[in-house]
């Protein structure tokens, strides 16, 4: 119960202080730049969408971590008496942050579609196209999420660093499967790096999703999130305070 109350407390905290405004500001300039010109495909929408989730949640997660009082997570720490209800409502409070971004992405084209008589893409939109592309965007954003939130500052002090580096990540990221394509021996960023572009290329030159893909996309973006969750608690208790 706890872990409960510590979560609900930061979703409290985020929700209503201004951080918010900024992201939202940026999604309705997307919006307005994606959808300025119709028809649009219905696959690439998503899939664009997705990208722009990963650099949204991953700058989201760099501020919510860069603002963060030492003093107030101490005092979240005693009130949840352990390491690990700290830890799980932090990341839960992450996770629930950007479910929130993503059902947004995922759903508001599905409303402008409806208010512009079914006309916003070249072809009809159907459920499955909405859970495919939802899928995608959250994997995305689990993954943003994690690289923004690595480099906070218990573990990396220096901001201008850290936002630097964050920066250079998010760029490989998206850049990875080209780069690696024409420079064989740089292989090694597949480890490191999530494949934010895999949809993409699953799709080729297609406009329909097929789910396995996208069900195993979303399934290591959990996965690559967990792992980077992991190794940024383990040196969270140990670093301490």
């Amino acid at each position: 119960m706890k872990m409960i109350s510590v979560t609900k407390y930061r979703l409290h905290r985020y929700s209503y202080s201004s951080r918010p405004v900024f992201p939202l500001i940026i999604m309705l300039c997307f919006f307005g730049i994606m959808y300025s010109m119709k028809p649009v495909d219905v696959c690439s929408s998503y899939i664009l969408s997705g990208v722009f989730q990963f650099v949204l949640l991953a700058l989201v997660t760099l501020n919510i971590s860069g603002s963060e009082e030492t003093v107030e997570e101490q005092l979240l720490l005693l009130h949840g008496n352990k390491w690990r209800a700290y830890c799980v409502s932090r990341e839960m409070t992450l996770c629930m942050i950007s479910f929130l971004y993503g059902a947004l992405l995922a759903f508001v084209p599905v409303f402008l579609n409806c208010i512009n008589q079914f006309s916003l893409y070249k072809r009809t939109l159907t459920f499955s196209d909405v859970a495919a592309g939802t899928m995608i965007i959250i994997g995305s954003g689990l993954a943003g999420a994690a690289i923004g939130d690595i480099l906070q500052p218990r573990i990396m002090s220096d901001r201008k660093m850290a936002v630097a580096a964050t920066a250079g990540v998010l760029i490989l990221s998206v850049a990875k499967d080209a780069v690696i394509d024409k420079y064989r021996f740089l292989t090694i960023l597949g480890t490191f790096l999530p494949s934010v572009m895999k949809p993409a290329r699953d799709l080729g030159n297609g406009d329909f999703f097929a789910i396995k893909p996208v069900i195993a996309y979303l399934f290591f973006m959990i996965l690559y999130y967990l792992v980077v969750a992991v190794i940024k608690n383990l040196v969270l208790i140990r670093k301490k305070f």
